[in-house]
Protein backbone atom coordinates (compact mmCIF):
# COMPACT_ATOMS: atom_id res chain seq x y z
CA UNK A 1 0.00 0.00 0.00
CA UNK A 2 1.04 3.73 -0.53
CA UNK A 3 1.69 6.45 1.94
CA UNK A 4 2.58 10.24 1.69
CA UNK A 5 4.11 11.40 4.32
CA UNK A 6 3.79 15.22 3.12
CA UNK A 7 5.84 17.88 5.10
CA UNK A 8 8.04 15.22 7.29
CA UNK A 9 10.74 13.63 5.21
CA UNK A 10 10.94 10.31 4.80
CA UNK A 11 14.23 9.75 5.93
CA UNK A 12 13.10 10.46 9.30
CA UNK A 13 10.59 7.86 9.24
CA UNK A 14 12.41 5.24 8.14
CA UNK A 15 15.62 6.24 9.65
CA UNK A 16 13.55 6.02 12.95
CA UNK A 17 12.80 3.43 15.78
CA UNK A 18 8.79 3.93 15.53
CA UNK A 19 8.45 3.50 11.36
CA UNK A 20 4.72 4.79 10.98
CA UNK A 21 3.90 6.73 14.15
CA UNK A 22 0.42 7.55 15.17
CA UNK A 23 1.26 10.20 17.10
CA UNK A 24 2.80 12.45 14.42
CA UNK A 25 -0.72 11.79 12.55
CA UNK A 26 -3.00 14.28 11.65
CA UNK A 27 -6.84 13.90 11.18
CA UNK A 28 -8.53 12.83 7.98
CA UNK A 29 -11.96 11.22 6.86
CA UNK A 30 -11.65 8.35 9.18
CA UNK A 31 -10.27 10.26 12.13
CA UNK A 32 -6.76 10.11 13.39
CA UNK A 33 -4.69 7.56 11.89
CA UNK A 34 -2.38 6.79 9.14
CA UNK A 35 -3.91 6.09 5.84
CA UNK A 36 -2.30 4.04 3.29
CA UNK A 37 -3.86 4.15 -0.16
CA UNK A 38 -4.12 0.99 -2.75
CA UNK A 39 -3.65 2.98 -5.36
CA UNK A 40 -0.06 5.59 -5.44
CA UNK A 41 -2.03 8.11 -7.13
CA UNK A 42 -4.07 9.20 -4.24
CA UNK A 43 -1.27 8.90 -2.01
CA UNK A 44 0.95 10.95 -4.52
CA UNK A 45 -1.30 14.14 -3.55
CA UNK A 46 0.64 14.08 0.01
CA UNK A 47 3.76 12.79 -1.21
CA UNK A 48 7.00 14.45 0.22
CA UNK A 49 9.04 16.99 -2.26
CA UNK A 50 12.54 16.55 -1.76
CA UNK A 51 15.01 19.39 -2.94
CA UNK A 52 17.28 18.22 -5.24
CA UNK A 53 15.17 14.67 -5.88
CA UNK A 54 11.47 15.71 -6.70
CA UNK A 55 8.38 14.05 -4.70
CA UNK A 56 8.63 10.62 -2.61
CA UNK A 57 5.92 8.42 -1.22
CA UNK A 58 6.63 5.11 0.60
CA UNK A 59 5.47 1.55 -0.64
CA UNK A 60 4.97 -0.61 2.49
CA UNK A 61 3.56 -4.13 3.25
CA UNK A 62 0.75 -3.19 5.54
CA UNK A 63 -0.79 -6.05 7.35
CA UNK A 64 -4.72 -5.02 7.94
CA UNK A 65 -5.72 -7.86 9.89
CA UNK A 66 -9.91 -7.84 10.41
CA UNK A 67 -11.05 -4.72 8.95
CA UNK A 68 -14.18 -3.22 8.27
CA UNK A 69 -15.38 -1.15 5.44
CA UNK A 70 -16.86 2.18 6.86
CA UNK A 71 -18.56 5.51 5.68
CA UNK A 72 -15.87 8.31 6.14
CA UNK A 73 -16.25 9.44 10.28
CA UNK A 74 -13.60 12.28 11.29
CA UNK A 75 -14.30 11.74 14.89
CA UNK A 76 -13.67 8.09 14.58
CA UNK A 77 -10.50 7.11 17.44
CA UNK A 78 -10.74 3.57 16.87
CA UNK A 79 -11.93 0.74 14.78
CA UNK A 80 -15.70 -0.01 15.93
CA UNK A 81 -16.25 -3.01 18.02
CA UNK A 82 -16.62 -6.75 15.63
CA UNK A 83 -20.43 -8.10 15.85
CA UNK A 84 -22.02 -9.89 18.23
CA UNK A 85 -19.21 -8.26 20.90
CA UNK A 86 -19.68 -7.63 24.42
CA UNK A 87 -16.00 -7.47 25.15
CA UNK A 88 -14.01 -3.66 24.51
CA UNK A 89 -10.93 -5.52 23.05
CA UNK A 90 -12.63 -7.18 20.08
CA UNK A 91 -12.64 -5.01 17.18
CA UNK A 92 -11.61 -4.75 14.05
CA UNK A 93 -8.05 -4.21 13.35
CA UNK A 94 -8.67 -1.89 10.73
CA UNK A 95 -11.26 0.38 8.64
CA UNK A 96 -11.25 1.00 4.87
CA UNK A 97 -13.04 3.28 2.87
CA UNK A 98 -13.38 5.20 -0.46
CA UNK A 99 -12.55 8.78 -0.98
CA UNK A 100 -12.35 10.47 -4.33
CA UNK A 101 -12.06 6.97 -6.14
CA UNK A 102 -9.92 5.17 -3.81
CA UNK A 103 -10.02 2.53 -1.58
CA UNK A 104 -7.95 3.40 1.71
CA UNK A 105 -7.07 1.80 4.75
CA UNK A 106 -6.45 2.88 8.28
Amino acid sequence: LFHGSRATNPAEIFNGECGFDIRFAAIGFWGIGIYFAVDFRYSSSYSHTCPGVGKQLFLAKVTTGSNIKLDPDNKLRVPPLKPPSYLPTDRYDSVRGITGGYMVYI
